[in-house]
């Protein structure tokens, strides 16, 4: 249970620390750079407690604890974060329906469920199980 704990917790900075070489070729300003590594870590931790752990519980009671079904289950997740980060940006923008609606039915906005958001879910969902090692916890 401790492995998995340290997993929960250290996993999901995978995401920021992803973005980062991204975010730094950009150009951008350093404010803008940690206003998108802080959006960044708490989407990827809202996405860990409200998803990934239902389903590393889920999954576990299961005995589904391969770790092809954690990059799996991690791309699922990144990708809804994704898909919420996509809704909630043009709502915070106050864009209103409109914007969701942009956002929502964009194929260029909505390429970013698949890359970069789920293949980041991916990684985080492979990182959590070589941390946790689920495979080996006892039954």
């Amino acid at each position: 249970m401790q492995r998995s704990a340290v997993a929960f917790f250290t996993a999901p900075l995978a995401v920021p620390l992803l973005m980062l070489p991204w975010l730094l070729s950009g150009h951008l300003a350093v404010g803008w750079i940690l206003t998108a590594m802080v959006i960044a870590a708490l989407l990827s931790y809202a996405g860990t407690l409200a998803l990934g752990m239902p389903v590393y519980f889920f999954l576990g009671a299961r005995g589904l604890t391969a770790f092809w079904i954690a990059g799996i289950a991690g791309y699922v997740i990144g990708a809804i974060m994704w898909l919420v980060f996509s809704v909630l940006f043009p709502l915070s923008l106050d864009q209103g329906f409109a914007g969701v609606q942009f956002a929502v039915t964009d194929l260029r906005s909505l390429k970013g469920v698949l890359w970069p958001g789920g293949v980041l879910g991916a990684i985080v969902g492979m990182l959590f199980w070589v941390i946790a090692r689920p495979d080996r916890q006892p039954s």
